[in-house]
């Protein structure tokens, strides 16, 4: 497509595809430049459909126009088409950036949106032609209440609130044509977007081969890179390889049917297609593979560095080819748990036999009390064994009590939250017991500070521990990773268990150089063994000691 068509031309494609006329007379990009679908053909398709479809969940890698392409969508709806447009990003702060920086500035300068602008309206709403603009931060949970919207955008949707973005659809439900976008990089297998992406119909950008007719999707293992005898990733663009020349020989992805290079430019065909052909929802992944001006050397170089590095090899994977993944160890898996479950089968019943044992208890509170009980050995080596022997739900405290006192339990760690008041309660039925004392437990992120593990503080007068949430959850997973960890033969039976204990994932935050535990949607089982982890240290006296401070809710 020419990036400046024929008036003729352009009028016609100005009434059948009202976004593209934008982009080729109107619009221009945050470096002020027109936009051109020359490098990312991709994106017609997009530019077509999207004010007319329903819905779309995008999975994209960075720089691939997606942003650009979304921000043209809501000025068009709302300007020309009178929508009322609702654009959601994770946080205040970054709603905030994004719109100073990307939203304001264009209806400052672009004479056909500056003259559609009714004033200079503030970060939350602008009036805009017939229609309005609303910008959301996903962590305010009073911007998702009393307003309604035609479109909305849910833009890095792995990064915004879960809890405030599931009121996001309730705004859309008054308008008579409702339109739903969620896009933003992937970061963990079936969470996010890319659980959102499973469910459509899963489209990808499929190039026909030149040398063959091959049509196939560009995947940076199979058309990229390999291994060679020696275990290194080197290019299958043999010929770019052996001359060595990246400032005039780029590497070409080599065809998976006849094994050829060729150039992407010199492709004559290339198509969106659908997967998963037996869902009805659009979904698109977008990777930067799939941009035709992309150095495939500054990739690959990227690629090599990242061999030495889980958290460069998630950043790749994520940001560059536009796919979720999981470093090898980062979580919880089936095998961990299968070689674990080595104990004799789960008691159920308790009583007089673990008066002799250094029992630990620990308690995560939701709508119900999950539970895990441990006994504490010492190996051969001197490294402490967690030995599981029970674990299951109760519905009320009284009955939390019961269990307590049936097993024995010495130290017992609850979770602090949302019960407040109740936990107080609990702790305060076994103040003065020579037996069992109970902890309240809150996180708070702190600095790994040398033989304190996972930062952990204890207020003995309150009965307060705060501790760090990624680090004891790490604690407890090189726990299973050594061995130190055992469950009963049949815990898997108990409902839910192992499916909770898998749920977190250990991911790198955004914008930073460290690691955090995700939010899994039932995730009860994993936190009840971290607090039991922190109880069974309480046995040894593990922590140190300061006042902290515990209000009510």
């Amino acid at each position: 497509m020419s990036s400046v068509p024929n008036m003729k031309f352009l009028a016609e494609i100005k009434r059948e595809y009202p976004l593209i006329g934008l982009a080729l007379t109107i619009h221009r990009s945050v470096r002020d430049t027109p936009i051109t679908f020359k490098d990312k053909p991709y994106l017609i398709e997009l530019y077509k459909d999207f004010p007319v479809i329903k819905s779309a969940d995008i999975i994209k890698a960075v720089q691939t126009g997606i942003s650009e392409l979304m921000i043209q969508l809501i000025l068009e709806r709302s300007g020309w088409a009178h929508k009322i447009c609702a654009y959601v990003l994770p946080t205040y702060s970054l709603r905030n950036r994004f719109v100073q920086k990307r939203i304001d500035p264009l209806l400052d300068r672009v004479p056909e949106y500056k003259s559609r602008a009714h004033g200079s309206g503030n970060v939350a709403g602008k009036r805009f032609g017939r229609g309005s603009l609303l910008f959301l931060g996903s962590n305010t949970p009073s911007d998702f209440v009393e307003f309604s919207a035609d479109i909305m955008v849910i833009d890095e949707f792995d990064r915004c609130v879960p809890e405030n973005i599931r009121m996001a659809r309730d705004r859309l439900r008054a308008s008579p044509n409702p339109q739903l976008f969620r896009l933003g990089n992937p970061t963990i297998p079936k969470f996010g977007v890319d659980g959102l992406y499973e469910k459509t119909d899963q489209r990808r950008w499929y190039t026909k081969c030149p040398r063959c007719n091959g049509w196939q999707p560009l995947d940076w293992l199979i058309n990229y890179v390999h291994r060679d005898k020696s275990g290194r990733y080197i290019p299958r663009d043999k010929e770019a390889f052996e001359i060595k020349k990246p400032d005039n020989f780029d590497l070409r992805p080599v065809c998976r049917f006849c094994h050829k290079p060729f150039n992407q430019w010199e492709a004559k065909k290339s198509q969106w297609v659908a997967e998963n052909r037996d869902s009805v929802k659009r979904g698109y992944r977008i990777s930067r593979l799939n941009v035709l001006n992309q150095n495939i050397w500054e990739l690959y170089g990227e690629w090599v560095e990242a061999q030495s590095s889980s958290m460069l090899l998630m950043t790749f994977y994520n940001s560059v080819l536009g796919m979720a993944y999981i470093p090898e160890g980062s979580y919880i898996t089936d095998d961990m748990i299968n070689k674990a479950c080595i104990g004799d089968p789960m008691d159920e019943v308790g009583g007089e036999k673990y008066k002799n044992e250094m029992v630990s208890m620990g308690v995560d509170v939701g709508s119900l009390l999950n539970f895990v009980i441990s006994i504490n050995k010492t190996n051969a080596a001197g490294e402490r064994i967690r030995e599981c022997v029970a674990a299951g739900t109760v519905m009320t405290f009284d009955q939390l009590e019961r269990v307590i006192r049936n097993y024995h339990a010495n130290v017992v760690v609850v979770d602090v939250r949302p019960e407040t008041r109740k936990v107080k309660e609990l702790r305060a039925k076994f103040i003065g017991s020579i037996e069992t004392v109970v902890y309240m437990c809150q996180f708070h992120r702190s600095a790994k500070v040398g033989a304190v593990s996972y930062g952990i503080k204890v207020d003995g007068r309150s009965g307060l521990i705060t501790v760090d949430r990624t680090q004891v959850l790490d604690a407890t997973l090189d726990e299973l990773n050594n061995g130190l960890r055992i469950f009963p033969e049949d815990v898997c039976s108990v409902k839910d268990f192992a499916k909770q204990l898998k749920a977190p994932k250990r991911v790198l935050k955004d914008g930073d150089d460290n690691f955090i535990w995700t939010k899994g949607p039932a995730d009860h089982y994993r936190f009840a063994d971290a607090y039991d982890r922190i109880a069974a240290d309480q046995l040894s006296g593990g922590g140190s000691y300061e006042e902290l401070d515990l209000s009510d809710d």
